[in-house]
């Protein structure tokens, strides 16, 4: 049995997924660690790119719940995908 590189990309997507869940229900999660993250899926695997669409409906979910872009959200999310 041979360990395929996609399950480090469904553990960084699960990582993903959970650090933006509890950002939206509790904003104590510091997106300033999304960039990590990406350097490190980027490096890894090329399914960071379902991480850019991740970030993408998070900000649009944002905009469409509050009427208006998370700041915080679409500026880590900028830089995330220029570390990339």
């Amino acid at each position: 049995m041979r360990i395929r590189p996609e399950i480090g990309s469904y553990t960084l997507l699960a990582l993903l997924l959970f650090l933006l869940h509890r950002y939206r229900a509790r904003g104590d999660v510091p997106l300033w660690t999304l960039a990590p993250l990406f350097l490190i899926w980027a490096n890894s695997h090329s399914l960071f790119l379902v991480g850019w669409g991740v970030l993408a409906c998070f900000a649009v979910g944002s905009r469409l719940r509050d009427g208006r872009f998370d700041r915080g959200l679409l500026r880590w999310s900028v830089v995330a995908g220029l570390v990339t």
